[in-house]
């Protein structure tokens, strides 16, 4: 399952960077993220892994390991997530693949995010059914982007 949005935020991308990058305060602007729990120090200035307390709607609440798969300041910034919270032997650790691009042109910043779903306990038609939506239907509410966008404007470096 590939859900793919975007949105274009009145900022340069080290702005939007800063904001994106600041992983405990990710909840602020992803009402999904519950909590981020910072891991370990790679070289540089950002977590190797992480852990997400992440909840869908009034699902249960699902814990996953994140790992920093690509990290390019102002650019590019990618995460490998698995799910260490899985309830029974039966169940298979969701496993999802969650991109973001930066894009800057004339002070402002074009933010491409994606997740792809690899691996889950989600019934195939309802990851069918959300890909269609996804693809063919129009947002209701804000979603996460559109929360990052009002964070990234309001705030002053």
């Amino acid at each position: 399952m590939l859900i793919q949005e975007s949105v274009i935020i009145q900022a340069t991308a080290e702005k939007v960077w800063k904001v994106l990058t600041n992983f405990e305060k990710m909840p602020e602007w992803n009402h999904r993220l519950k909590k981020v729990w910072k891991g370990a120090q790679r070289e540089g200035d950002y977590p190797a892994k992480m852990q997400l307390d992440y909840q869908m709607g009034n699902s249960r609440l699902a814990k996953f390991e994140a790992l920093v798969a690509q990290w390019e300041p102002n650019h590019r910034l990618y995460f490998e997530m698995k799910e260490i919270s899985v309830q029974s032997s039966i169940d298979r650790p969701a496993k999802i693949i969650e991109k973001f691009e930066l894009i800057e042109h004339e002070g402002k910043t074009k933010v491409l995010h994606e997740v792809e779903v690899r691996q889950s306990n989600i019934p195939w038609y309802v990851r069918w059914l959300i890909g269609l939506i996804n693809r063919f239907g129009r947002p209701v509410g804000k979603g996460p982007l559109d929360q990052l966008k009002i964070l990234v404007e309001q705030v002053h470096f």
